[in-house]
């Protein structure tokens, strides 16, 4: 088996299987979300053991995640055909339901408040990771749902997140909470504020220098809103949407999308 020490090899091997398991895919005409499922299952450690779990892996298979999220939110606030109407009843709709679903659930089986929540919380939320690249496969998904899936369901994994966020505050002091709360609220504040103002003033910098410092830009500033959303106890895939809204409408053009695009899918 691959273990620990030899975490570089199991690396490549994820590599490897990342450059060819596409092509298969689109050799199928299918989505490749599956290939790599399945792929992970086979050469794990559930599997056959080719690749251990390590911690490198585990943050680059965060990272990745944030950056799917953030293309989403890029997406959303850039794309023309997208009426927020139609994702904001399909959310509130699905998570009233889930969620009323899930505590009266709980309640009924005898579990306290805080399970009871948590039950509701967990069905709210949904598989960003698999959802979201299994729609961009498809044009026709793209085309004809993209514009209110795509957002319902990052939307409602950040209700989730949300949600759990203050449950692990359930057993706080009521100063504790409020710190939280606060904290919470300047997060978004002063990131509606400072964050399109940022990158319009970095883009517009950049362009007269003509140089490619915008997808560097964009990277940064999407690590740097995670690490300050960890630092509250605030996921960071709520952060990575949320930064991504803000920045989508400071781009000239679709070309850095796509530039971070590659990032995920490498």
């Amino acid at each position: 088996m691959i273990g620990v020490d030899n975490v570089l090899l199991g690396f490549a091997l994820i590599l490897v299987l990342g450059l060819f398991l596409p092509e298969i895919a689109a050799r199928w005409k299918v989505a490749s979300v599956p290939f790599y499922i399945i792929a992970g299952i086979i050469i794990g450690p559930f599997g056959l053991g080719f690749v251990e779990t390590h911690e490198a892996l585990t943050f680059l298979g965060r990272m990745g995640l944030y950056f799917l999220v953030f293309i989403a939110g890029l997406e959303v606030y850039r794309s023309t055909v997208t009426k927020w109407s139609e994702p904001i009843k399909l959310v509130v709709v699905f998570a009233i339901i889930s969620f009323t679903a899930g505590y009266s659930f709980g309640r009924f089986m005898g579990f306290s408040q805080p399970s009871a929540i948590l039950i509701g919380l967990i069905l709210i939320s949904s598989s960003v990771g698999e959802i979201i690249p299994i729609i961009n496969a498809s044009r026709v998904l793209k085309e004809r749902t993209g514009h209110v899936i795509i957002p319902g369901v990052v939307i409602l994994d950040a209700m989730s997140l949300m949600g759990l966020a203050f449950l692990t505050q359930y057993e706080s002091t009521f100063w504790e909470f409020m710190l939280f709360a606060v904290l919470l609220g300047m997060f978004f504040g002063v990131g509606i504020i400072v964050i399109p103002r940022a990158g319009r003033w970095f883009l517009t910098w950049e362009a007269k220098r003509a140089k490619e410092g915008d997808l560097k830009f964009l990277v940064a500033m999407l690590f740097v809103i995670v690490a300050v959303s960890e630092f509250i106890n605030l996921h960071g895939i709520v952060a990575a949407f949320f930064a991504g809204i803000l920045l989508g409408k400071t781009l000239p053009d679709r070309k850095e999308i796509n530039r971070i695009e590659g990032i995920d899918e490498d």
